[in-house]
């Protein structure tokens, strides 16, 4: 296949088949918007999928690794065969990697756990209003008038990686249909800049 439009419907499908019940994400927007992954599963771990097509390029790919290496729990690229070597090469070996083949998708090597998270990175994909009930619940401390900044820092001192991470995925399952259709970065009210 040699467009991501062409893919994309079938690895959603496919993704939907193994992770019954996971919430399955076109574009995350991770690092505020910074980088987006094609799709992301949100289940018991946060694991990202990268489609490479065989008309896409690898420009971005290393890129990519670093800001996904920061955030995601696991990641798998899924590529044509004419660019899984070279990306191999160019990718940790923690990534996963799948083969496009017609419609289906064979599995070259299985993702691992990430060794590298970031706790602050990953508290970014929370809304402010999600974090300052995470942060009330936390400490027992009203916090209507924190900022963003205050709120991560704040999140990344009290709560351990492992319930950083749960929280977003919790979050993330919690927010209404349709969210990340608005602007991948926030609810309406961070497009009229009241995200603070």
């Amino acid at each position: 296949m040699r467009h991501d439009h062409e893919v994309r419907p079938l690895l959603r499908e496919r993704l939907a088949e193994m992770h019954p019940g996971a919430l399955v994400i076109d574009e995350l927007g991770l690092d505020y918007g910074g980088a987006r992954v094609d799709l992301a599963v949100v289940g018991e771990a946060l694991h990202g999928y990268e489609i490479k097509a065989e008309a896409d390029t690898l420009k971005r790919l290393r890129v990519q690794s670093e800001m996904y290496g920061h955030v995601l729990d696991t990641v798998t690229l899924v590529a044509s065969p004419a660019h899984l070597a070279k990306a191999a090469d160019a990718l940790p070996s923690w990534w996963g990697l799948w083969s496009i083949s017609e419609s289906w998708f064979n599995e070259v090597r299985p993702a691992a756990p990430n060794p590298g998270i970031s706790p602050h990175r990953v508290a970014m994909l929370l809304w402010r209003d999600e974090m300052r009930v995470v942060a009330e619940r936390t400490t027992r401390r009203r916090m209507s008038r924190a900022n963003k900044t205050d709120l991560r820092r704040l999140l990344s001192e009290v709560l351990t990686a492992d319930e950083i991470r749960s929280e977003v995925r919790r979050a993330l399952r919690a927010r209404p249909m349709g969210w990340q259709n608005r602007t991948g970065l926030g609810p309406p009210s961070a497009r009229r800049g009241e995200e603070g």
